[in-house]
């Protein structure tokens, strides 16, 4: 989708073949609650990291349109500027529904009681605050360097292939400097 976004605004152009990011915590890396199934583990686990995924995705959206429909960018190409911004607006009604069904389903099983496996009982908001902070934390703290880092070996390949790649490498070192 966003690929062919931004064909629609930069029109034909020879882009490199995009390396996804990796934006969801990994399942292998959730806790485990102590004396619950794993299987309800991971599905509340599951539910609200697709919550965070959706949170991005629609910062993501909001930022995108804004870039498309600025005046000031896309000058010579403002009407696919403004068709591209405004299939991003009818994704993003659409996906509206996934927020506010990934809220009910959590907020429903923040209200339960769950039974461990011996027998004893753990409230809801116990389980879902708990797996939340763990995925706030990750999205926040952990997640970014990780994708920072990532990006810049990307930049940095690039960079080698430049015909002037030292002296590029060297004006990219010193923008990080000044950050």
């Amino acid at each position: 989708m966003w690929f062919a976004l931004r064909d629609l605004a930069f029109g034909d152009t020879d882009w490199p073949e995009p390396e996804l990011p990796d934006i969801a915590r990994p399942e292998s890396e959730a806790s485990d609650i102590q004396g619950l199934p794993l299987g309800i583990v991971r599905t509340v686990y599951f539910l609200a990291n697709l919550l965070m995924i959706e949170f991005r995705a629609e910062r993501g959206f909001s930022f995108s349109e804004k870039l498309l429909r600025d005046p000031e960018l896309f000058r010579e190409r403002r009407a696919e500027a403004e068709r591209a911004a405004e299939i991003v607006n009818r994704i993003r009604a659409d996906e509206e529904i996934h927020v506010t069904s990934l809220r009910l389903y959590l907020g429903e099983l923040r209200q339960l009681t769950f039974q461990t496996a011996d027998g004893g009982r753990l409230p809801g908001r116990e389980v879902v605050d708990s797996l939340w902070k763990e995925i706030v934390t990750w999205a926040t703290v952990e997640q970014p360097p990780r994708a920072a880092a990532r990006q810049r070996e990307i930049i940095e390949k690039r960079i080698c292939a430049h015909p002037e790649a030292e002296r590029v490498q060297r004006d990219f070192d010193a923008l990080e400097d000044r950050a």
